[in-house]
């Protein structure tokens, strides 16, 4: 939604919703607010257009659904005045987040040149995914703050815990339709890291090739020894004498008490991604070195999707924006764990 081809006043907003909300529902001649949330948010989108539709469906009715704006209607049903009023704030909280977005998306495109190529085109655009994806995460935890993030020099964060185990999860997508288990070394791989983090096992590459050997179930796995390729062969990694053990470093990094940890968990996942340090398999090497990190700190994520979009190893805005992530969605892991583990009634 471009703000500049769709105007809106907000200091109308009430008059007009106000009007909305009184008007006669098609299907019923009753005043939609009386009708359903939905036939007011048709009215709405009849005046103001499309755009206007988008919160229904984004407002909370549940603590753990992630929505956009979490201001539930169910106590004011059959109060058309109070419902003028809370339609008029969801309203304006959903045309700022529409502003928000369009201004970040405008932020997030890089500029290329008339003559630019596709190749640079593609990697412009994947490149803006990620601070979108990073704001995205955040504003579906807006108002929450995570009290049991680690900061330097703080105790264990956890436990969190949520609905499922997002790795597990993860490992499911890489199924082929009508197969349940192709990715059997993966689950297998992750069953043992977490148990390795609470083991208090050192994180190093000896570590990362005895989860690798699961992956593909090989008797041994090396560090690569040609260059690697990645994104359709767009992007090199390179291999040099001094490249192995300059990533042993990076797993010895991750356990540096000065810095956060959502921070250490983004570049070690980073790091794995970058070094490429395996023929094959260096993306899910990553997710069970982020997971072992987070482990050590009690965290299992619940959701880890929004973690494997594709990046660059050149794009400093993604990588801050990775950390982001991963701290929103820790807080999102233990809100669900938390209403989940709430008795009904």
């Amino acid at each position: 939604m471009d703000p500049a081809t769709h105007p809106f006043d907000p200091g109308r907003a009430l008059a007009v919703v106000r009007q909305v909300v009184s008007s006669p529902d098609p299907a019923t001649g009753g005043p939609r607010g009386l009708v359903s949330s939905h036939s007011v948010a048709r009215g709405l989108a009849e005046h103001y257009g499309s755009w206007a539709l988008g919160w229904y469906r984004n407002v909370d009715q549940d603590p753990c659904s992630g929505a956009l704006i979490r201001k539930p209607l169910g106590d004011i049903a059959g109060d058309l005045d109070a419902q003028v009023q809370e339609y008029t704030g969801i309203l304006l909280e959903w045309r700022s987040w529409l502003e928000e977005l369009a201004a970040l998306f405008a932020e997030s495109a890089p500029e290329t040149h008339a003559d630019a190529g596709e190749e640079e085109r593609r990697r412009s655009r994947e490149r803006g995914v990620a601070p979108v994806a990073a704001r995205v995460v955040e504003r579906t935890d807006a108002g929450e703050l995570w009290g049991l993030a680690r900061r330097p020099g703080c105790g264990r964060s956890g436990p969190i815990r949520g609905r499922r185990d997002g790795v597990l999860a993860a490992a499911a997508l890489w199924d082929k339709p009508g197969e349940t288990r192709r990715d059997d070394g993966l689950r297998a791989a992750w069953q043992r890291a977490p148990d390795d983090a609470t083991a208090g096992e050192v994180l190093g590459f000896r570590l990362l090739q005895e989860w690798q050997k699961l992956v593909p179930g090989l008797p041994e796995i090396r560090f690569r020894t040609l260059p690697a390729f990645a994104k359709g062969g767009r992007e090199r990694y390179g291999l040099s004498a001094e490249t192995p053990s300059l990533f042993d470093a990076c797993p010895a990094e991750s356990a540096s008490p000065g810095v956060p940890l959502t921070a250490r968990a983004a570049r070690l996942y980073l790091d794995v991604c970058f070094f490429h340090p395996f023929h094959d398999g260096n993306g899910r090497a990553a997710l069970l070195a982020l997971g072992f990190v987070l482990a050590q700190e009690d965290i299992l994520l619940d959701e880890v999707g929004p973690i494997q979009i594709r990046r660059y190893a050149d794009d400093p805005v993604g990588a801050a924006s990775l950390a982001r992530i991963i701290h929103t969605l820790a807080v999102v892991t233990g809100r669900r764990g938390r209403f989940s583990r709430t008795p009904a009634g």
